[in-house]
């Protein structure tokens, strides 16, 4: 499939210059773009705080700083490969309850396997019951 010939293609080639380049400018403008309100900064306090840990000041700054820097592509290409270097597995979940005839459609596209199927029930009891 599509998805599947892309996942691997970036596992095994990383990407472009114009590609990482793309993507931090993108990452830059939605940094500049976001709106800190009074109730974000201090839930972001709060948060450190609880962490144990100091607030830093000017957090979107050093962002930006960090994501301006970010622009040799061996670096990243390796973290990509690197870090992805497992076949990655697809996992589909339906919400829902479909019939014995639309599971029997799904289990006939080809590459697509079936390895466990549960019930939400069985999934929410032995969840509560780990806990």
């Amino acid at each position: 499939t599509l998805a599947k010939q892309t996942w691997e293609n970036l596992t095994t080639e990383g990407i472009t210059q114009e590609e990482l380049d793309n993507k931090r400018i993108s990452l830059m403008n939605r940094v500049l773009a976001t709106e800190e309100t009074i109730f974000d900064k201090s839930s972001y306090l709060a948060s450190m705080l609880i962490k144990g840990k100091l607030p830093e000041a000017n957090t979107y700054e050093k962002h930006l700083l960090r994501l301006e820097q970010l622009t040799d592509l061996n670096l990243v290409n390796d973290f990509i490969k690197n870090s992805f270097a497992k076949q990655a597995e697809a996992v589909m979940v339906i919400i829902g309850n479909p019939d014995e005839e639309k599971i029997d459609q799904l289990k006939d596209i080809e590459g697509l396997d079936f390895v466990e199927m549960k019930e939400i029930d069985s999934l929410v009891n032995s969840l509560q019951s780990e806990t």
